[in-house]
């Protein structure tokens, strides 16, 4: 049994300039790029006036990051593990620049918030490890995420000060993101990995590998109501493929499956097709000094991509065709 702790500090600071939203202010570009004095003066000053001021603003947190793994083994080959630990997804960098986007028609501005927190994610795994001899390895395994410090837009309308004080932007809506939310996953996954020593010399450098992943999610994950569905992460995955060595070839068939995943919502809720992709990978080691391979990706031309509505309606779809990649190395 291992244990450790982390401290991590971070105060992150952004600056950005706020543009003047007055009708007066004659920001209007003026064509060409001349020297000329009066035109660089002219040009100097629109820009000026077209700046209210320049907006800066700062965050800060402290995090504590313990981690805890345990490993047992009641007999030879065979291992149970266990383990906690806490991780750390950070905004990203362009999130927490302070800019304000403006929309005049709406009476509407977007800022950024340097004061975001970073997701923080409390881990924990229980597994179970089979070796089989003379090669091979078996597990299964449970886990659990929960992810808190989630975020979400809050709305709210400015007040008669402004957002500066002097009254820029008063009676607008401002949107801007917020820390404000959790979320838990939870998940089975399991692996296979065998050898056929067994079989005759031409053949036992033959192998298989498969891996499973099911999940589950649920919470308001930044929004305001309790849902089951997770952006971009597909409740079923896995792979299986054969591998075979035998002199100088190191051949591999992998096939990767995708459930149905839930992207996003735009009026209706959004998801991108299950799929199932074939690669294979065809290294040839001629001698000590030189090396060949071909790689053949998504051999079934299976679109990488094709997003659908609840109901089953395809709207779009990507399609990359099949990858060929061949070359050799020497070693001189």
């Amino acid at each position: 049994m291992l244990g450790g702790v982390r401290l991590e500090e971070t105060s992150p600071e952004g600056t950005a300039w706020v543009r003047n939203p007055t009708a007066s202010w004659s920001g209007k570009s003026v064509g060409g790029a001349s020297f000329d004095p009066a035109v660089v003066a002219t040009n100097t000053a629109r820009a000026q006036r077209s700046v209210a001021r320049r907006n800066t603003a700062t965050g800060n947190y402290r995090n504590v990051f313990p981690g805890r793994p345990f490993v047992y083994e009641p007999m030879a080959a065979l291992l149970f593990r266990a383990s906690y630990n806490r991780a750390i997804s950070r905004p990203a960098i362009a999130s927490l620049i302070p800019t304000v986007t403006e929309n005049s028609e709406n009476k509407t501005i977007t800022a950024g918030n340097p004061d975001r927190k970073p997701y923080l994610t409390d881990n924990f795994e229980v597994s179970a490890e089979k070796y089989c001899e003379p090669v091979g390895l078996f597990s299964v395994g449970v886990f659990l995420r929960e992810i808190s410090n989630y975020t979400r837009t809050f709305t709210s309308t400015v007040g008669a000060a402004g957002i500066d004080g002097s009254g820029t932007y008063a009676g607008y809506l401002l949107s801007t993101k917020r820390n404000g939310g959790r979320a838990r996953v939870r998940g089975i996954e399991a692996s296979y990995q065998p050898q056929f020593n067994s079989l005759p010399p031409a053949f036992k450098g033959l192998g298989a590998l498969a891996h499973f992943t099911y999940l589950e999610t649920v919470g308001p994950f930044g929004g305001l109501a309790t849902t089951r569905n997770l952006a971009n992460l597909a409740p079923r995955s896995g792979n299986a493929g054969i591998t075979y060595r035998y002199r100088g070839v190191d051949a591999r068939v992998l096939a990767t499956g995708t459930a149905q995943k839930y992207t996003g919502t735009n009026v209706v809720d959004i998801s991108f097709e299950e799929r199932l992709m074939i690669a294979v990978q065809l290294p040839y080691s001629i001698n000590r000094r030189y090396d060949g391979f071909l790689d053949i990706n998504n051999r079934r031309d299976e679109p990488p991509r094709t997003n659908v509505t609840m109901n089953g309606l395809k709207f779009f779809t990507t399609n990359q065709g099949v990858g060929f990649t061949a070359g050799g190395r020497g070693r001189f």
